[in-house]
């Protein structure tokens, strides 16, 4: 049996011309997971697992978007943010993160997609949040810590850098000792010192610590940002 040539030619050359056109296809964004209210521990897991993707892939950004429960909006929003920027920052990757907040719902809702490079993105019923710029005329508390550090929204890297990029301020730490069978305070306290002088180059000098009341809880610190005194 004589094969029809011509048909075979045409056949082919439409194989390939489907695969080029496939091939030049904008990417589209990926859905990696969605949920709604969970423990904190859960959600952490879900937001390592979100950064990896992230990282893994040069050029996508991480798109999150919360919808914020009816009625506690700011609360729920603010928690939220603030932990998953905690967790992009704690993988430098906060340049690559978008957050867009939806409108109230029932419950506080949350996807995460991820937009390769050249994609689209989503559109949402929402605003982009941006992060308010610190007023750095006066002291603020930074961050806070207990010795266990579970669910911890403080990243010392950002911590320092507000610090080194303030000519003249300083960090001040106010270390709480806890209850019985606690870590001791003022060794918690020089285990943070050892980590911003050493692992982030905070200079001695520019660090002073406090030690508080006993609270009866987890040894605690709260790492304040005190600005340089006036002349």
């Amino acid at each position: 049996m004589k094969v029809n040539c011509l048909a075979v030619t045409g056949l082919l050359f439409c194989v390939w011309f489907a695969s080029i056109v496939q091939s030049q296809e904008p990417p589209k964004p990926i859905l990696i997971n969605e949920f709604g209210v969970l423990p904190c521990e859960q959600r952490l897991a879900y937001l390592d697992h979100f950064t990896y993707e992230i990282g893994r892939e040069p050029g996508a950004t991480a798109l999150v978007l919360i919808t914020p429960e009816s009625g506690r909006a700011s609360v729920a929003a603010r928690h939220e943010i603030s932990l998953t920027i905690s967790r992009f920052e704690f993988f430098k990757l906060e340049d690559r993160l978008v957050i867009i907040l939806g409108k109230e719902s029932n419950e506080t809702h949350t996807q995460f997609w991820k937009v390769p490079q050249g994609s689209d993105f989503p559109k949402f019923d929402g605003t982009r949040w941006t992060r308010p710029a610190p007023d750095v005329r006066k002291p603020f508390i930074f961050g806070f810590e207990d010795e266990i550090g579970l669910c911890s929204t403080f990243v010392p890297r950002k911590y320092v850098e507000l610090i080194l990029g303030n000519p003249g301020s300083r960090a001040h730490i106010v270390v709480r000792p806890g209850g019985r069978e606690t870590l001791s305070a003022v060794w918690f306290g020089k285990q943070w010192i050892e980590n911003f002088t050493k692992d982030y180059g905070l200079p001695r000098n520019r660090i002073k610590i406090f030690y508080g009341k006993k609270d009866n809880q987890l040894t605690n610190a709260e790492f304040w940002f005190v600005p340089a005194r006036k002349k």
